[in-house]
Parts: structure tokens; sequence; C-alpha cells
């Protein structure tokens, strides 16, 4: 039903109370990992205040496109040879569309919104960092990576 909705505005402030309860309920869930339960009972997570569905007229949809570095430490190895890769993202204004995960030896994990949206990040653009940093690419360059391992090709809205 909401693929079909006009009202542009509704659609979005729809999107954005959507973005903050997924980042509301990941953070719940973080901290009710099992090893943390052992420490302590978490309860059931209290429902965040609901905003007002009133966003600016002038929302700015600017497509922009993110590679930037990615280490993490598996275990079993030394701390000072961390697994490194890239984390590529595809940014619609502030909410994150596609995502992919590029480490050395693993097959490359892609994920699309509205079909991966509990395994993705749930930053906003403003809350990553990746403005004020030299990592923003070219459309181009994301496009053939995702294509490339097989991501579906994006059919955009008018």
């Amino acid at each position: 039903m909401m693929n079909n909705a006009t009202d542009i505005d509704w659609v979005r402030a729809c999107q954005t109370e959507f973005h903050r309860r997924m980042h509301f309920f990941n953070g719940w869930r973080f901290k009710a990992a099992p090893s943390k339960l052992l420490a302590r009972p978490v309860g059931k997570p209290k429902s965040p205040p609901l905003l007002p569905l009133i966003l600016p007229k002038t929302v700015e949809r600017k497509q922009r496109y993110f590679r930037a570095p990615l280490s993490s430490r598996k275990r079993g190895t030394s701390a000072s040879s961390p697994e490194k890769g890239f984390w590529f993202t595809h940014f619609d204004g502030e909410f994150i569309v596609r995502e992919i995960e590029l480490k050395p030896r693993v097959t490359p994990i892609l994920f699309l919104a509205g079909r991966d949206d509990l395994k993705m990040s749930q930053y906003l653009l403003s809350e990553t960092g990746l403005i004020q940093t030299q990592y923003e690419i070219k459309e181009r360059e994301f496009e053939a990576t995702w294509l490339r391992f097989g991501g579906p090709a994006l059919r955009t809205r008018d």
C-alpha cells in the first residue's frame, strides 16, 4: 500500500520514522546479545516516543556513493593483522539504499533496502562521518561493483 502512495511528504515521513524505529530496535537487540544477557538482564525495550510526521518540503534527495576502508579483527588472529576490506554505500538523501561489504577470501555481501533492512547499517548519512572524508566515489564506480557481484539493477522512482 505504501508503494502506491502519491503524497511524497507522507512517504518520506514514514521512511524517517521507520529508520528511527529500526535504529532503536537494533540498539536494543545489540544490548540484548546472549553474551551480555548473562551479565545483566535486559527487559522489553520501551517504545520510542512518536515524532510528528512533519518534514520540510525541501528535503534534498541527492544520490551519493561512498567507498570506505573496512577493518575487523577475526578471532584467533593477532591484533597487528586486522582483516581488511571495503564498505560501499549508496545513499538516497540521508538513507542507505544499497550496501556492499567486500572482505578478502569472503564472498561479497550485498544488502538492498526493503529486502535486507534488518541486516543493513541503520546510520543516516550525517551520522556516518563520510561527508567530511575523501571516501565519496562516482555513481558508475559503485554501479560497476554492485553489478559485478550480482546485485540487481536498481529501478528508479519518478
